[in-house]
């Protein structure tokens, strides 16, 4: 058995998952694995393809056994590329530790996203100034799929999951860094990272219907968006 680990991230689109990958993988018992895309300098490796392969195990097994190395390995996965083969090979695998990151603020999560799929710039902070309507629907949708997919995957994996909130990892960097490298079995290092917060308006600049939206989200659970 090779002495390293892999590092595998759970993530959801503009949840700040980069932003993590950063921080873990520029340790430097850690290598990220990357792939060109978008013109950027580094893009890490989420795996997008693997459900075009009919055994997302193999192939991912396969894939790390070809860049293997001595340090540990750090790769991203969005739940929704993650099947029930990859997540029992992730169970059975006795040197593979999983963290997650997850946004609370759901709204701010779906703005970004807009923002990136109508700019194309999905790395980065430097977006025009525009605005966009979002109705209560479209932000319901969006909540409710985001919460399948993850309530999907946690229920196919069995192995201890590291969970850490964006918020709290803008807030407090360090403590919750310590933590993560504490569950790694890594010492903490302060690492430096390029990746920038992408969204600088505030909800209500972004948002064209954002008092119509906050007073339909008034008695739902979609309201502390708005705090």
């Amino acid at each position: 058995m090779p002495n390293f680990s892999n590092i595998v991230i759970f993530s959801q689109g503009r949840s700040g998952s980069s932003y993590l990958t950063e921080l873990i993988g520029n340790h430097s018992q850690n290598k990220t694995l990357t792939r060109p895309n978008h013109g950027c300098e580094i893009v890490h490796e989420d795996f997008s393809y693997l459900w075009t392969h009919s055994s997302q195990s193999k192939y991912f097994e396969e894939y790390i056994a070809s860049h293997s190395c001595d340090k540990n390995l750090v790769v991203k996965i969005h739940y929704h590329h993650c099947e029930k083969d990859l997540a029992e090979w992730f169970n059975q695998s006795k040197n593979t530790k999983l963290v997650e990151i997850d946004r609370r603020n759901k709204l701010e999560q779906l703005v970004s996203l807009i923002l990136s799929q109508n700019t194309n710039m999905w790395y980065g902070s430097q977006y025009p100034s525009f605005s966009f309507p979002i109705t209560f629907n479209r932000l319901s949708k969006f909540v409710e799929n985001l919460e399948k997919e993850k309530s999907r995957v946690r229920n196919l994996i069995t192995t201890p999951i590291h969970p850490i909130m964006y918020e709290d990892l803008c807030v407090n960097e360090k403590e919750q860094m310590k933590r993560t490298f504490d569950f790694l079995d890594l010492p903490y290092e302060q690492t430096k990272i390029w990746c920038k917060k992408q969204q600088v308006q505030t909800l209500e600049s972004r948002i064209k219907n954002y008092e119509e939206l906050k007073k339909q989200c008034e008695q739902t659970s979609f309201a502390e968006y708005f705090t």
